[in-house]
């Protein structure tokens, strides 16, 4: 079986009813459907009488009968055409549709869960993008009274992963099912003197079609959710490597909150950049300490440091700011205007010296990671981490 386009190629037909065409012979100056199609081919076809029409893909068969297999569109609604008596004429061609493509898209900022995506009548190749959706960032610590170890903020959560593939429309089921991934919950304020931050949540995985047996490039892995502050520090969500142009290496992990000076998120090449680190108290100190930028989103243009360098003009944008001052959230990070690139990690949030410290940012769609929270005083409830951000799976047909 092939799909058949020809030049020149008409018969005629006087078939009643909604079944196949029985064709009667070219018409003069034209070829028959014998001339070109061998058993079982395909082919678009339109059928023409009077005022009534029919557009579609139809099967040819030995004994020069035409199957319609599927009506793309007609006079009769878009169904098969009831034929009366009469002669029709019957002949190639290439429907409007045909020369299109067909997107749908699944997931949004505030949109996940499962759907069913319908293969289009007549499609030949599939396009599919997948994000999973990022990790929550974890919360700070809060201190105790006269505490004088080392209190951290909470690490950001790493970005969702990405996957592309092309695929033969044949391999498809008619329908499929959709899986968009939730993004991660961040953790909690800390609310309770002289406890660690609470961790960050992972987000979900998107995928398509049955998650047991994908297929490499239909999964769009989760990213992981950010460590708690500790009083030893809180560790970064991690994301997925990826490949920048068969050279580059990028891994858009959320920033530890472990550290003096916690760390941003790192930027990812075609999926969104995780988030950055809550700000952090060192031994014995109380001066306040900004919460570290995220990573940006779809930066696979860009040169420079794995954190904010200059975005391509295609790209997401820069990852959300760290809060700045005492206990300033995080900035949330930018979500993508084309979600084939990730959103932007949000930022982490401020530590407090006298006050409620800063909540991460919540990630960029799709796929950002969540910011960590800043770590508090004694008496004052910790920064939550931010929320990642769902995911996203685009399909796109070609005929």
């Amino acid at each position: 079986m092939a799909q058949i386009t020809a030049d020149r190629v008409k018969e005629t037909s006087t078939t009643t009813g909604t079944g196949s065409y029985s064709l009667a012979g070219a018409v003069s100056g034209f070829r028959a459907f014998s001339a070109v199609c061998a058993n079982t081919d395909t082919v678009y076809y339109a059928a023409v009488g009077g005022t009534d029409w029919e557009v579609g893909l139809g099967t040819w068969a030995t004994g020069n009968t035409l199957a319609r297999t599927t009506i793309l569109a007609s006079s009769n609604a878009g169904s098969a055409v009831n034929w009366g008596a009469g002669t029709r004429d019957v002949f190639l061609t290439h429907p409007a549709r045909a020369a299109t493509v067909n997107v749908q898209e699944f997931g949004g900022p505030s949109t996940s869960g499962t759907s069913t995506w319908t293969k289009p009548a007549g499609a030949k190749l599939v396009h599919i993008v997948i994000h999973g959706a990022g990790g929550g960032g974890g919360s700070g610590r809060r201190r105790n009274t006269g505490e004088a170890v080392a209190s951290s903020g909470g690490g950001g959560g790493g970005a969702g992963g990405r996957a592309e593939i092309w695929i033969n429309a044949s391999t498809l089921n008619s329908t499929e099912t959709v899986v968009v991934g939730a993004g991660g919950s961040g953790g909690t304020s800390q609310t309770t003197n002289n406890t660690n931050g609470n961790n960050g949540s992972n987000g979900n995985s998107s995928y398509v079609g049955d998650p047991t047996i994908v297929a490499m490039g239909r999964f769009g892995v989760f990213g992981q959710g950010g460590n708690n502050g500790t009083a030893d520090g809180g560790f970064n969500g991690s994301g997925f490597t990826e490949n920048q142009g068969g050279s580059t290496s990028l891994n858009p992990i959320g920033g530890s909150g472990r550290t003096t000076t916690p760390l941003a998120g790192t930027k990812g090449g075609y999926r969104g950049g995780g988030g950055g680190g809550g700000g952090s108290h060192a031994a014995g100190g109380t001066t306040l300490v900004a919460g570290a930028d995220g990573g940006l989103g779809g930066a696979f243009l860009t040169s420079g440091p794995a954190t904010n360098a200059a975005m391509s003009s295609t790209a997401t944008g820069d990852g959300g700011l760290g809060g700045t001052t005492d206990g300033a959230s995080g900035i949330a990070g930018n979500d993508s205007a084309n979600p084939f690139f990730g959103g932007s990690g949000g930022g982490g949030g401020a530590n407090s010296t006298s006050t409620t410290a800063g909540s991460g940012g919540n990630g960029g769609w799709p796929g950002g990671g969540g910011g960590g929270g800043g770590a508090s005083v004694a008496g004052q409830n910790s920064g939550a981490g931010g929320n990642g951000a769902n995911g996203f799976v685009r399909i796109t047909t070609y005929f």
